[in-house]
């Protein structure tokens, strides 16, 4: 029963997660174009599911690993704009807990970016698939003596992976957003 309570859950938190990730991915188009968002979402849903079906796995892994590039494009915004550095970095390093709903919804939305469920499947089903294209590969509990160079690969690939999102999103993560002076 706890296994079925537990496997349930975790339906559930990724079911949530993907959601938001195609609501937010979206919104975005809705900024840039206009028009209505739940297309949008019906539309990149469709997308993401044909690239699963129709691609080669080590294909669809390039692709989004390049797509993933594209979260710097806050990093550079930050640097466009006036922005009062020792303002931010204060934001942006000295914690500041304000107890409301705005803070805790991005609180987070910032903890479930990071610590996803469906991050650490994916890294599962990640090495599956690549144990499947290389012939000499095996799982590491019949092949100990590849679990230091396979483990090393795992962290400099799970560090690209995981932090990318987070360093990309740290303008964004402040207390307070600096006042801009309004030119760019």
């Amino acid at each position: 029963m706890l296994l079925y309570s537990v496997v349930v859950l975790l339906f559930v938190a990724n079911v949530i997660n993907i959601g938001a990730d195609l609501s937010a991915m979206a919104d975005a188009l809705k900024l840039l174009v206009g028009g209505p968002s739940s297309l949008y979402v019906l539309a990149f849903a469709m997308i993401s599911v044909a690239a699963i079906v129709f691609l080669k796995y080590s294909r669809y892994v390039k692709i989004l690993k390049w797509t993933t590039l594209s979260l710097f494009a806050y990093v550079a915004a930050m640097f466009a704009a006036k922005v009062p550095w020792i303002e931010a970095a204060k934001g942006l390093l000295i914690p500041h807990v304000e107890w409301n709903g705005t803070f805790f919804t991005t609180l987070l939305a910032i903890l479930g970016t990071t610590i996803s469920p469906y991050l650490f499947f994916w890294q599962a089903s990640q090495e599956v698939e690549e144990e499947k294209q290389d012939p000499a590969a095996q799982p590491l509990k019949w092949a100990p003596w590849q679990a230091s160079q396979a483990f090393q690969r795992i962290r400099a690939e799970r560090w690209s992976e995981w932090r990318s999102p987070t360093l990309s999103r740290s303008p964004l993560s402040s207390r307070r957003p600096p006042r801009c002076t309004g030119q760019v």
